[in-house]
């Protein structure tokens, strides 16, 4: 197995960094925390009702990824989902969802369960553990969506 290298990308300055290599930095595990630019699939001033997040990783190395979706600015650790990634001699890919849902508990009992709504979406992709060894990409993203009330200059719904 060739040996890790952490790399950060400007996508809109189209350049890649390279920031080192091996997974550990002074012997301290690498952590991530990357987030996205918001969307407003219903245009600035608009509502959607958003469904679900669709993630297809290809990965060889062992991580923990936590995905937490961030609704007009404000993170939703409630509504995370933790994915585990396993070791693979050469890259492989997966696909996860993660249910943008919300429950609503009244005395410790949950009452009822509800899709996020607002204007604006992200997510938090993060690795609490660090990194292993090998690769890890977000290969790609699909958010599903509803647009409820229009707004102005909606913005593309790939997340």
């Amino acid at each position: 197995m060739s040996t890790s290298r952490v790399f950060f990308g400007d996508y809109q300055g189209n350049r890649i960094l390279l920031t080192g290599s091996g997974a550990t930095d002074a012997g301290e595990a690498i952590d991530v925390r990357a987030e996205p630019n918001a969307i407003a699939p219903a245009g600035a001033g608009g509502e959607a009702l958003f469904v679900a997040l669709y993630f297809v990783l290809s990965h060889s190395m062992p991580a923990e990824i936590t995905i937490t979706p961030v609704l007009d600015g404000v993170a939703l650790p409630d509504c995370a989902r933790r994915i585990t990634l396993s070791a693979q001699p050469q890259r492989v890919t997966t696909e996860h969802e993660v249910p943008l849902l919300r429950s609503y508990l009244r005395g410790g009992v949950e009452r009822s369960r509800q899709y996020l709504r607002g204007v604006w979406l992200t997510y938090q992709v993060s690795t609490p553990d660090g990194l292993g060894a090998g690769d890890l990409l977000i290969a790609a993203t699909e958010l599903e969506h509803a647009v409820l009330r229009k707004g102005t200059n909606p913005t593309p719904a790939a997340a």
